[in-house]
């Protein structure tokens, strides 16, 4: 059957979006890179402590506001501008507290204005995410992840003969800051808006819930990554934040197959949906097969990490479970099971980091490995089972 135009259209949106996804791991695998092949590969194992301190300081700071937004830009789009400076203003308190978080913290102390100029950076730029995605120019959030990354390369290949932990905590400051650049254009979108500390609270408080299905989804596919950030040594973390980082990419191409038709899988038959589901598993079997025997080669190449090819084995079981349940988990948000989601979440990230203490300890990577999937098959059995009860 010949596809309409407008199918045509929302693909389109839908690849330009997984790009867009995509090109964030993108920049962060070859800075890695970089960091491993010039200076050496411990580097960029120290440096994941910050990376990953600053990306959970990040959704605090977030609290909630990209998915609030576009739910609010659709119910309210003459109040863009409003609804993007009371969001802006009622999370500059958070701001501060991370101000303090840095100052007292002794690690965090030593790089204090290359870590808080990175983060705030970072928080303004993705303010922006919801217009950009409400809007549909996912080209300009693709331009300006796109010269960040440029800006943080040349700077680093500039110092290479120097590169210490300062210079690459100042190469994400810089990058983050040309990607604020490249989107300040959309800063005219904010309106003067009168100040009432009742409006901030209210906004905190009405996005509460969506920060916390945003925490316990991190923790529940990233768990097993900040356990091992306090238990292996920074060679291993190394390795295991680079494998970890490619299969979150390769976790993208299942949201972007699903994309074209996720507005209408709650209107479909049983048996339609049933046919969707066997097709997308088997083509995830697939994608998933070639990725992880792709991701050996390419450590092994590129990375010059060695590992055994059974490894392949383990990012196949890691990448494989989302094609399990993704569908259904869409099914529970049109079904408005929200804090069934996130009960869900919740568990599977405690059985994830737990499983991480206990195996990380005996196995290493492997064993971080084996936690991340168990978090991830447990998931996908809790949110298969519920949604067979209700369909039932």
């Amino acid at each position: 059957m010949k596809p309409t135009p407008k199918t045509i259209k929302r693909t389109k949106f839908i690849g330009l979006e997984g790009l867009n996804f995509a090109i964030r791991p993108i920049h962060t695998s070859l800075i890695s890179l970089l960091v491993i092949r010039l200076v050496d590969i411990e580097l960029w194992g120290q440096f994941v402590f910050y990376l990953l301190t600053i990306e959970v300081i990040t959704m605090v700071l977030n609290w909630g506001q990209r998915a609030y937004l576009m739910r609010e830009f659709s119910l309210q789009p003459q109040h863009i501008g409003s609804l993007l400076s009371t969001t802006l203003l009622a999370r500059v308190p958070l701001l501060i507290g991370a101000l303090l978080v840095l100052l007292i913290w002794p690690d965090f102390r030593i790089y204090f204005s290359s870590l808080f100029l990175w983060l705030t950076f970072k928080w303004l730029a993705n303010l922006f995410e919801s217009l950009i995605k409400f809007n549909r120019t996912y080209w300009h959030s693709i331009l300006a992840e796109a010269i960040a990354m440029c800006v943080a390369i040349c700077y680093l290949l500039y110092h290479y003969q120097t590169v210490t932990m300062s210079e690459v905590i100042f190469a994400f400051a810089l990058s983050s800051f040309a990607r604020l650049i490249v989107l300040s254009p959309l800063l005219k979108n904010l309106t003067r808006i009168k100040f009432s500390w009742i409006a901030l609270f209210s906004n905190l408080k009405v996005t509460l819930p969506i920060f916390a299905i945003s925490i316990a989804a991190l923790l529940q596919v990233k768990g097993d990554l900040y356990t091992a950030t306090f238990m292996l040594d920074d060679i291993e973390l190394a390795k295991y934040q680079v494998m970890i980082s490619f299969l979150v990419l390769g976790q993208t191409i299942a949201w972007m197959i699903l994309g074209p038709f996720q507005k209408n899988i709650y209107r479909w038959k049983e048996s339609s949906l049933t046919e969707l589901k066997r097709k997308y598993l088997i083509l995830g079997i697939l994608i998933s097969s070639i990725f992880s025997v792709l991701l050996l080669f390419g450590l092994r190449i590129f990375y010059q990490i060695e590992i055994e090819f059974w490894y392949s084995i383990l990012f196949f079981a890691y990448m494989l479970p989302l094609y399990f349940y993704l569908i259904e988990s869409q099914l529970m948000l049109k079904l408005k099971q929200e804090k069934k989601l996130l009960k869900f979440s919740f568990f599977a990230a405690v059985v994830n980091i737990c499983a991480a203490i206990l195996l990380i300890q005996f196995f290493d990577i492997v064993g971080a490995l084996i936690s991340g999937i168990l978090g991830s098959l447990l998931m996908g059995l809790l949110v298969v089972n519920n949604v067979k009860k209700i369909v039932e």
